[in-house]
């Protein structure tokens, strides 16, 4: 064991050895010992709609700590997820970046998530740990305008892309950026999940953190994976605002059947930290896990899981 290990167990053992209680009582202190400068961006980040809706308000003026307490709530529920997923990650560099992660989680610390942050390779293309030669369809689940797509003819090999895209405005700037490819990419106006059904799409002020939901601004058809695509499938990657756990749901088949390279952001849930790792492992235990951060210092964001 060592000294990474030590300090990663070393942090799980106080987690499990106090109260809930304690927890959120430091992790609010702690908050408060920071500058009035990060109090106020961090506030101002994480009370936007979105914030809100996924993981809590957070504002010192009017006393309200819900962030905190269910960052809180949620780790130590997950504990036992955590300590499975810490075992499955493949390099040293995984282990350090998912403890950082939960030490920002607990402590707020804005300078400790610059140690691990990716600095040498884009984000969701870690050339150290992806194999651009695969063939098979790659696919794009929150293709948004283009960027990722664009990305793949790059780095990979193949030259089949379907990417997936709900909302409707974006949705057209992502046709006019990919129609120079043809043939090459399709693009689908159309959410991924579990089953067939519909949904709504609910719009925020950033358009990038659109997401579905039972109620919102107007309905997307929904489609599985599975049923959606024959090929065989040699990348999946998924940024899809929280419904990622549906999605990979969706492509249990696939991931069976021809176990594709999956990429999947684990920041749009605070459970999805451990909750997705499971769920792949659970379809293909013979997936190799690496875990990347692309996010900044502020907050803990863009954390990305590699399958390979």
């Amino acid at each position: 064991m060592n000294k990474i290990d030590k300090d990663f167990y070393k942090l799980i053992d106080y987690l499990k050895n106090t109260s809930k209680e304690e927890l959120i009582d430091v992790s609010i202190n702690r908050y408060k010992g920071y500058t009035q400068e990060y109090r106020t961006e961090f506030e101002k980040e994480a009370n936007n709609t979105l914030g809100i809706m996924r993981f809590g308000k957070i504002s010192e003026k009017e006393n309200d700590y819900t962030l905190i307490k269910n960052r809180v709530s949620t780790l130590l529920g997950g504990l036992r997820g955590i300590e499975d997923f810490y075992d499955l990650l493949e390099d040293y560099r995984s282990k350090k970046t998912l403890m950082i992660i939960l030490y920002n989680l607990v402590n707020f610390n804005p300078k400790i998530l610059d140690v691990v942050k990716e600095k040498l390779f884009n984000e969701y293309f870690d050339m150290d740990i992806i194999d651009t030669d695969r063939i098979g369809v790659y696919v794009d689940g929150g293709a948004y305008i283009g960027d990722t797509i664009e990305m793949f003819f790059k780095y990979f090999s193949g030259k089949k892309i379907i990417g997936y895209e709900i909302t409707e405005n974006v949705f057209k700037i992502l046709q006019s950026n990919v129609k120079k490819y043809g043939d090459y990419v399709e693009i689908r106006n159309v959410g991924l999940g579990r089953g067939y059904e519909t949904k709504f799409v609910k719009e925020e002020w950033n358009i990038v953190g659109n997401h579905l939901g039972d109620e919102g601004d107007y309905k997307v058809s929904i489609v599985p994976l599975d049923g959606d695509i024959k090929e065989k499938v040699a990348v999946i990657k998924l940024d899809v605002e929280g419904s990622e756990y549906e999605a990979l749901s969706g492509a249990e088949n696939i991931i069976k059947r021809d176990k594709p390279q999956l990429i999947v952001c684990l920041y749009h849930n605070l459970e999805d930290i451990y909750v997705l790792p499971q769920l792949i492992h659970e379809f293909r235990p013979d997936y190799k896990f690496y875990l990347r951060y692309y996010g900044d210092c502020l907050r803990p964001l863009d954390y990305v899981l590699y399958a390979i």
